[in-house]
């Protein structure tokens, strides 16, 4: 019997609508941040330096299942730039591109909303969020969650880098489990604990999404609602391409109707 539904975030409850314009932003800060150190990139000079902060993010994510923080992005990009900033300015920098997403922040996708609440309230699953995160962590992304009428819906949340591991770590997945087996309802009842046989993980990636929660002894829905660049080698025991669709889709999952 299902439990538990844990879900991916970017491309999964949310949508990247505002990514050039935050792109934008951020090159013009960069440019008012780095100019008291003698250094005015030019868009070439922050395609190079950012081509080499997400190299450097990418080798961390696949090859240690860690999530490198803003500040480790940030130093790679500045030294990339040839800025030499003490510390205080390179922690300025940091967050000032962990914030941004908060001045352009992305949409959440459609019937999201509606569909965490008839999961938790009509039907009772207990439901959490696991997010890999890159320049907006947790700490932001929470900001953008309740804002967007999501975070209310969700009973447990893990960001990569407040938990210091990323998927496909089958270890993520585990914690999160143990965590929704501590969920109390209003009247104060334990639940109980969630086997992974007993949970569902919703996600749009085969690599951390779909293969980590099988490894993980859970079954998996591939979203491709909002990117569908890992279908063709998707391993899903189901595909979801209208988010409205998932009650009637984890139904199937679980043999009712």
């Amino acid at each position: 019997m299902l439990k538990a539904v844990t879900l991916d975030l970017w491309n999964t409850l949310i949508a990247d609508t505002t990514v050039k314009e935050r792109m934008a932003l951020r090159a013009q800060r960069l440019r008012e941040m780095t100019e008291p150190f003698g250094v005015c990139p030019t868009d070439s000079d922050l395609e190079r330096a950012f081509k080499a902060s997400w190299a450097h993010f990418d080798r961390v994510w696949i090859g240690r299942h860690r999530t490198p923080t803003t500040d480790e992005s940030a130093t790679v990009l500045l030294a990339e730039l040839g800025v030499a900033a003490p510390p205080e300015a390179q922690y300025r920098i940091a967050r000032m591109m962990e914030d941004l997403i908060l001045e352009a922040p992305p949409a959440a996708v459609p019937g999201a909303v509606d569909v965490l609440r008839r999961l938790r309230e009509e039907r009772g699953l207990r439901l959490a969020l696991i997010s890999d995160t890159g320049l907006s962590p947790g700490r932001t992304l929470r900001v953008v969650l309740a804002r967007l009428g999501l975070l209310e819906h969700l009973d447990v949340l893990y960001f990569s880098d407040e938990g210091g591991m990323s998927k496909p770590d089958v270890r993520v997945f585990h914690g999160v489990l143990r965590d929704l087996g501590e969920v109390r309802t209003s009247e104060a009842t334990h639940l109980g604990e969630v086997r992974p046989n007993e949970a569902v993980h919703v996600g749009d990636m085969e690599r951390t999404d779909i293969a980590g929660a099988r490894a993980a002894g859970m079954r998996a829905v591939h979203f491709v609602g909002v990117s569908d660049a890992d279908l063709a080698v998707s391993t899903a025991d189901a595909v979801l391409r209208d988010f409205t669709e998932l009650p009637a889709l984890l139904d199937r999952l679980d043999g009712v109707g």
